[in-house]
């Protein structure tokens, strides 16, 4: 199977996924290691949602695998995790993306230590040796994040269910990426609305208001409503001239969207790049 998703996934679809797979023991698990750094994160955090299937499709990768075929697959996997924040427009080597790259890896070494040896004891070897490689430092501070949230969901509950899956052929990432897909559509529609509606102009009209100090119900809906939409249709090269013909200052439409929808997961500067890229 080729590696993971093309996209990183915004609000919707991974309220899509915490939705669909948020009683799932694994789910739970990454979602009590990514609160903390979500939380302390400055400019960049990976969602739980996005972490758990990037961590699913690396492991479904590795389904059925010789021992030397998981040994190669794992030696280029922190390669193919930063080459896939890179595409998205995230700089690999920027220090909080970097920590999402070596989150998803170790959350992939994590998973495999949970299976039955021997076939993957090699591979968790190559994994952390080029963890240790890139931030030997952030390695140790996720090895102590992920024992204390193992405690939380009970370490043997987690295994058996790691085991047993690793053992089936099935491939939960397809069924996963379904519902991204889905959400992905929904989202699509509600965007292809707000462009029907005239949208850059009434967010013009509300922030000539906002500036002159009047705060508006209406500015603040449209805000919340649309942030989501718009960062979808800048990040996937769609809706370029919709973008464009807000008019707006890219740190004045930043600014409001971290004041309604706190923290986001990616930076004012990324925002930037991406509204004028083409």
């Amino acid at each position: 199977m080729s590696m993971l998703s093309p996209r990183l996934l915004n609000q919707q679809p991974n309220k899509a996924v915490e939705d669909k797979y948020s009683e799932h023991i694994l789910y739970r698990f990454l979602t009590f290691v990514c609160d903390p750094i979500m939380s302390e994160a400055e400019e960049y955090a990976i969602y739980p949602g996005e972490l758990f299937y990037n961590c699913v499709y690396c492991l479904d990768s590795l389904k059925g695998t010789t021992k030397d075929e998981a040994k190669e697959k794992c030696s280029t996997m922190y390669d193919e995790v930063a080459r896939y924040f890179n595409d998205n427009g995230l700089d690999k080597n920027e220090p909080e993306v970097k920590h999402a790259i070596c989150l998803v890896v170790f959350s992939l070494e994590y998973c495999l230590a949970l299976t039955e040896p021997p076939t993957f004891t090699v591979p968790m070897g190559v994994l952390a040796m080029r963890l240790e490689e890139m931030d030997g430092e952030y390695s140790k501070t996720l090895r102590r994040r992920f024992a204390k949230a193992s405690k939380v969901v009970g370490e043997q509950p987690l295994k058996e269910v790691i085991r047993a899956y690793m053992q089936t052929p099935d491939l939960l990432s397809n069924e996963i990426g379904e519902v991204i897909d889905a959400a992905d559509e929904d989202e699509k529609k509600i965007l292809l609305l707000k462009m029907q509606s005239g949208f850059p102009l009434l967010t013009e009209q509300c922030y000539r208001e906002k500036k002159e100090g009047v705060v508006t119900e209406e500015f603040r809906a449209v805000c919340k409503g649309t942030a989501g939409a718009l960062w979808q249709a800048i990040r996937t090269n769609e809706a370029l001239g919709y973008v464009k013909a807000m008019h707006l200052p890219t740190a004045a439409i930043y600014r409001e969207f971290t004041k309604y929808f706190g923290k986001l997961p990616y930076t004012e500067r990324n925002f930037r790049n991406a509204r004028n890229k083409g």
